[in-house]
């Protein structure tokens, strides 16, 4: 009976004290609540070029900024959008349909840069293409015919790559998918990385060189081939991303 009553007691002065832990900083230390007191992350830095259609234009939405898209061919507007308001827009290569942003988004020769965008119902053929004389240079984002998404830096062989690490089958589903392709300088070089919905699938090493557009294109009918798909959200950063800025943008966009 004595040790009986022991342990009633222990247990009563444990009971106050683990109610006084569940509302302290403490217990959410341990559990892994967000401190308000975070930085916030700032998506906004290093953005040179932002696009929405949701005003039924290329319009680039920073303000002050020179740096329009227009459309080609009358693209069509529709009211399918990642998050469900706004306005996307669908191009058809085969109405040679497309818009263009007439001059070089990140201003000459840059190691460090992010572009991002929303896409749904793609077809093998150039998405993006940042174009010199109609060649593919800086910019240029291509979903190639052996499944892979190849990048290029330059007009030439050595500024070609392809994320072999990740074949897109599996995004043409009838669902948007928001893809981000990062390049970053550090002390082991120049590295381009690719993120699909906000998550990292492949890296690569990319040489110093950079060739920039003379102006960016997206959808078309370039010699090289286009392909159909529907598009929304395309944002071109001066800087490259960090993982938790990319998962931000896919948060507050879809």
């Amino acid at each position: 009976m004595a040790i009986l009553s022991v342990r009633v007691s222990i247990l009563c002065c444990l009971i106050p004290l683990v109610t006084s832990f569940s509302s302290c900083d403490i217990v959410e230390d341990l559990i892994g609540v967000e401190d308000d007191n975070s930085p916030a992350i700032n998506i906004d830095n290093g953005l040179v070029y932002y696009t929405t259609f949701d005003d039924g234009s290329a319009k680039n939405v920073i303000e002050n900024s020179s740096l329009n898209g227009v459309f080609v061919n009358s693209p069509n507007l529709v009211d399918d959008t990642p998050d469900g308001s706004g306005k996307a827009v669908f191009f058809n290569s085969i109405k040679g349909q497309w818009m263009t942003i007439p001059g070089d988004p990140l201003q000459g020769e840059s190691k460090n840069f992010a572009m991002s965008f929303w896409i749904k119902n793609f077809t093998t053929g150039n998405i993006i293409a940042g174009l010199e004389n109609e060649k593919f240079v800086a910019l240029s984002l291509t979903a190639e015919s052996d499944g892979y998404f190849s990048f290029r830096t330059r007009n030439s062989t050595s500024g070609f790559y392809k994320f072999t690490g990740y074949k897109y089958a599996g995004l043409q589903n009838e669902q948007w998918h928001m893809l981000t392709v990062c390049s970053e300088s550090s002390e082991d070089g120049l590295k381009l990385s690719l993120y699909v919905d906000g998550t990292f699938v492949d890296v690569l090493g990319r040489d110093r060189y950079w060739t920039s557009p003379l102006k960016v294109q997206v959808g078309g009918n370039n010699s090289e081939g286009s392909s159909n798909f529907y598009f929304d959200n395309l944002r071109v950063y001066n800087r490259s991303l960090t993982a938790d800025e990319v998962k931000r943008i896919y948060d507050v966009e879809r």
